[in-house]
């Protein structure tokens, strides 16, 4: 470049970098990072009505507004003044426009600028305290990288959309019928889900998906050429079941608190029912679509099926079934005092990890994860949270309640396309078991599926005290209980 040129670049990004500052784009999005904050742990307390909830929303949404708008025009100002300066010195005959441009995008200098950059960030980072210290698998830098993924999911929705418009140019035929595993946790949900996808004849979403889940074609990309691997670790609920980042999860739920954010305002989630919702169905039968394409382009087969757990989707089982005409839905279950002994210990560890980490209850909140510890959401069927409101969730009690809410709602929902599955009975004869799950979601290879007989075996039994729960929920209970294992597969 000639003196000029680099006098002209020179120029400019001093310019960048001094606006940048005054303008502060760095405040305001340190601004947008403490909103999403305050709205996911909004949404994850459930001692908040819902006209409080409603107006710490309307408070955060205010605050957002005004801070991307600084982030949008304060970006702008640093951009196209310093250009502007460049434009009026051409006028003058200083230097060339063309020049400096060019000179800004020569690969020398983006490499030395990103160089210098790095070199500032780390004596800057070495000099002052660290603000915060990496969180389970978590560093600082991945905290922030999923607080913005959190804090843009309406532009994610928006690139979502243009994904569709040009995954649709492919002319893929449709996958078909997709596989919906929803219930209680603890019943057997993810190993169902794990036991599906290693037949290799499903796709579902798994742990490189996040933080971008709503444009999975657009950050499979980006994470192809700079994603890290990592070594199968315990997952938080600390039950042994180990998970990488191409282990099958869910992260479902995001698509439905992207589409309808006002139904998770509440203490409690409601029932949805099967009407239609034509720009959501589009977006999450694309979504699904995307999940099968980009696995079968890895894989190299063809005509797989999109999978999901999401343990909310009991509460959406009238649209699952309504709205997907060919969807297929399991419904797992276990023995309610075993289950509910099982639900009660996770929620009083997901209690002490959230009162310890504050950045794990804001994820399991962004994902929708609202079954257990400070962010806990039941789904309120038939209003027997209303109506229970004395009850504490650190009882059986509890516990036992919402399994007989949950359960005798779903009952009423099993048929052609939802199945009940009892779980005990699987992994007490797991072969017999397996071959009832093979037929009910059609898998063409029925062996894949029962080869993972093996790692079927009964939980440990808890001996929990019974003597505070009402026997007459206990009767009820095991009305519930029996009827569901009449009906189950």
């Amino acid at each position: 470049m000639t003196l000029s040129a680099v006098a002209g670049v020179a120029a400019y990004c001093v310019g960048f970098i001094v606006l940048f500052q005054l303008t502060g784009v760095l405040r305001s999005a340190a601004n947008v990072m403490g909103s999403v904050r305050s709205v996911l742990a909004t949404l994850g307390d459930p001692g908040n009505d819902e006209l409080s909830t409603e107006r710490a929303m309307q408070r955060a949404a205010g605050s957002l507004f005004w801070s991307f708008l600084k982030i949008v025009l304060g970006g702008a100002a640093a951009f196209l003044l310093p250009a502007a300066f460049i434009y009026g010195a051409e006028q003058l005959g200083l230097l060339s426009f063309d020049t400096v441009l060019a000179g800004l995008s020569d690969w020398r200098f983006l490499v030395g600028a990103t160089v210098v950059a790095l070199a500032v960030w780390q004596a800057l980072r070495l000099r002052r305290k660290p603000e915060a210290e990496p969180v389970g698998d978590y560093s600082p830098s991945d905290q922030l990288l999923h607080e913005i993924a959190f804090a843009t999911r309406p532009v994610q929705r928006a690139l979502g959309g243009l994904e569709d418009k040009s995954f649709e140019k492919r002319g893929r035929a449709p996958s078909a019928a997709p596989v919906f595993i929803a219930g209680l946790p603890r019943a057997g949900t993810t190993v169902l889900l794990e036991t599906l996808e290693a037949t290799g004849r499903f796709a579902s979403h798994t742990y490189r998906n996040m933080p971008f889940v709503l444009t999975p074609l657009s950050w499979n990309g980006f994470a192809r050429r700079f994603g890290k691997e990592g070594e199968a670790r315990e997952r938080a609920h600390g039950d042994g079941m180990m998970v990488d980042f191409d282990s099958p999860e869910a992260f479902e739920e995001v698509l439905w608190m992207t589409f309808w954010p006002q139904r998770y305002q509440g203490e409690t989630l409601p029932v949805w029912k099967g009407a239609q919702a034509p720009k959501f169905e589009r977006f999450f039968r694309l979504h699904r679509e995307k999940l099968v394409f980009l696995r079968e382009q890895k894989t190299g087969e063809t005509g797989l099926r999109y999978a999901s757990k999401n343990n909310l989707n009991i509460c959406r089982i009238d649209f699952l079934r309504d709205r997907i005409d060919d969807a297929v839905v399991i419904v797992p279950f276990r023995e309610p005092v075993q289950h509910a002994a099982s639900l009660l210990n996770q929620h009083k560890n997901f209690l002490k990890q959230h009162q310890d980490d504050a950045f794990g209850r804001l994820y399991m909140a962004a994902i929708g994860h609202f079954d257990f510890g400070a962010n806990l959401k039941p789904v309120n069927f038939g209003g027997w949270a209303t109506k229970t409101r004395d009850l504490d969730p650190t009882t059986l009690e509890y516990w036992l309640a919402y399994w007989r809410a949950a359960y005798g709602f779903l009952r009423t929902r099993a048929g052609d396309r939802v199945h009940l599955l009892d779980y005990d009975a699987l992994c007490a004869d797991p072969q017999a078991v397996l071959q009832k799950l093979a037929d009910a979601v059609a898998i063409d290879d029925p062996q894949a599926l029962l080869q993972a007989a093996p790692r079927f075996r009964p939980a440990p039994s808890r001996k929990p005290d019974l003597a505070a729960v009402d026997p007459d929920l206990m009767r009820s209970v095991y009305a519930v209980y029996d009827d569901i294992q009449r009906a189950a597969l």
